[in-house]
């Protein structure tokens, strides 16, 4: 290559090595002049690249290179061990920097049908109406939705999607609210039916709902409300504990000491049922201070027992065997049909007896023969004994004897003065119909007395004009 004699100019020679070239020269003459004149030959910046295209020199301990092939594009500059380079292929471009790289725009826009990949990024700015998915499309046969791992939607929800061969759950965070679904993925319902569970944390309640699908939702977007809800239980500040359905139920298991579940089961009614081998249910402030106890056992060996005071509207039953009328009102025992009730008991103390016997209450109604009733009273056997139950501080008892022991009645006691319980069993001695029987008794000898009375009036009379006469 000759260079011109008058002004300075750049050259650029390209050749090809050979396939086995191992070094090179680059051979600079100065020829001299062919008039005799002085010549002489100046260069500079002379560099030695790859490519077919020259590229400016730089200086500075920084070189840059631009090469350019058949089928790609190189641009690279390097300085102090940093290297920055462009490449630029068919499908295929390569921006890489050894220190920062910056994209400066008023708008930066990503032309592309598949996403962006980014392994790591800080954005100090702004993403709008964008949505983000973290990782691929989740490689499972029951992501027909296409859900990735993670996603952060435009409107701020932030859902986590999983699935196994079992079951597929999501989660969605969003302003005030979490929300996690669980959906089946297999089933043996006839109905083509589907386990389903979502449950909500917000600011003023949980919600735990229980259901079903009609068929697999693997989109999660089957409501579990109305035909398809079985059950809920809503926690709330302002609510409390709402249970609804045949299976949401409040339960304790007792202790780390019980090998078996011991403890209550509330229902949702507010029943409180036993659970594994717990046989009552006590309020109390401790065991040892028990204010009342239930007995919960399916057998009924254990009874209800209150260790205070109760008060049952006007009436209280205390622990000093007392039985008060807080209003000092009257007590009755009554049925249910609002008769009275019989009662009983041992010895019974009281300070006067009343019978109701008023008319009004009363009919067929005729005047007792005393004389009848008198009979049957001196026909009773009386019999002086003590109960099998007495001991030896017992006095002497008196009575009637009621015969349920022989056939053949050993001890006279009118029928009449028998009391039978419902259902027609012997049960003891009536002893209002035998006063008043005793009291028709008393009648009939007050009748007899008068007469007596009268007769020895008589008697008297006839002595007295007897004796009369005797003296004068």
């Amino acid at each position: 290559m000759v260079t011109s004699p008058s002004h300075i100019d750049q050259y650029t020679v390209t050749f090809t090595t050979g396939a086995n070239d191992n070094e090179g020269y680059i051979r600079v003459d100065n020829i001299g002049s062919n008039n005799s004149a002085s010549s002489g030959l100046f260069f500079t910046e002379l560099k030695l690249e790859l490519g077919g295209v020259a590229t400016s020199y730089v200086y500075g301990g920084q070189d840059s290179t631009i090469s350019q092939m058949s089928d790609d594009i190189n641009l690279r500059v390097t300085k102090d061990g940093l290297i920055d380079q462009i490449n630029i292929q068919a499908g295929n471009t390569l921006i890489s920097s050894s220190g920062q790289l910056t994209l400066a725009a008023d708008t930066i826009y990503f032309d592309t049908k598949k996403p962006v990949i980014i392994p790591s990024a800080n954005i100090t700015g702004t993403l709008n109406g964008k949505t983000i998915h973290d990782g691929n499309v989740i490689n499972d046969v029951n992501n027909t939705a296409k859900f990735y791992p993670t996603t952060i939607s435009s409107d701020g929800h932030i859902y986590t999607t999983g699935f196994n061969s079992a079951d597929a759950m999501q989660t969605d965070l969003s302003t005030g609210s979490l929300t996690t679904k669980y959906r089946a993925t297999n089933t043996t319902s006839s109905n083509n039916q589907y386990e389903a569970y979502d449950a909500t944390i917000q600011a003023d309640q949980i919600v735990l709902l229980a259901g079903h699908t009609n068929g697999k939702d693997m989109s999660f977007s089957q409501s579990l409300t109305g035909g398809n809800q079985d059950g809920y239980v809503l926690i709330s500040p302002l609510n409390g504990i709402t249970l609804h359905g045949d299976t949401q139920q409040i339960t304790f298991n007792g202790t780390s000491d019980d090998v078996t579940p011991k403890g209550i089961i509330i229902t949702p009614y507010g029943n409180i049922n036993p659970n594994g081998t717990q046989n009552i249910w006590y309020v109390g402030n401790g065991p040892t201070m028990k204010t009342a106890s239930f007995g919960i056992d399916g057998s009924g060996a254990n009874n209800i027992q209150f260790n205070r005071s109760l008060d049952i509207g006007n009436f209280n039953i205390n622990t000093y065997h007392t039985i008060t009328s807080s209003d000092n009102g009257p007590i009755h025992f009554n049925r249910a049909n609002g008769s009275s009730v019989d009662i009983f008991a041992a010895t019974v103390n009281y300070t006067s007896l009343v019978k109701s016997s008023l008319l009004s209450v009363k009919k067929d109604v005729e005047k007792a023969d005393t004389a009848y009733w008198a009979q049957l009273v001196n026909s009773i056997d009386l019999a002086t004994y003590q109960y099998k139950t007495d001991d030896n501080t017992s006095h002497l008892r008196l009575s009637s004897i009621v015969d349920d022991v022989n056939v053949t009645k050993q001890w006279q006691l009118p029928d009449v003065f028998i009391n039978r319980d419902e259902d027609g069993k012997l049960n003891g001695v009536d002893d209002s119909v035998l006063l008043n029987a005793t009291l028709a008794t008393v009648q009939e000898q007050q009748k007899e007395i008068d007469q007596l009375n009268g007769h020895n009036m008589e008697l008297e009379a006839r002595l007295n004009k007897l004796e009369a006469k005797l003296n004068g």
